[in-house]
């Protein structure tokens, strides 16, 4: 018979994984570059004058921003690439075994010719 609060075995049955000691505080999360990105053009789009960045700040936020967009590019470009050789896989697997087998063929032929020549010879 199953007890409330308990499962079959006898142990809690506690909902969720959390491992003893490690809890995440409300709100804190990390940023995905994407975010990152957001987030600095966006405060880059402001003049110093309204609330944004001024001077060597701005130029070290707008270094930090050219270096995440250019991650976020070459990730693409990876992904991409990643997805197309994935896509022709198959298709040049099977091509190549066309092209084997024909060449066994071919080695096969020359092989039966060479001996055809020799017992004439």
């Amino acid at each position: 018979m199953k007890q409330s609060g308990k499962t079959a075995h006898g142990h809690a049955g506690a909902k969720g994984t959390a491992k003893k000691g490690v809890q995440k505080k409300k709100g804190e999360r990390k940023l995905s570059n994407r975010d990152k990105i957001k987030l600095l053009q966006h405060l880059l789009k402001k003049p110093p004058h309204e609330g944004g960045l001024d001077g060597g700040l701005r130029l070290a936020k707008q270094a930090e921003l050219d270096k995440l967009v250019a991650l976020r590019d070459a990730h693409k470009r990876q992904e991409k690439e990643k997805k197309i050789t994935s896509k022709y896989h198959k298709v040049r697997f099977f091509e190549r075994v066309k092209i084997e087998r024909s060449i066994a063929r071919l080695e096969r032929l020359l092989a039966g010719k060479g001996s055809l020549h020799d017992s004439h010879g």
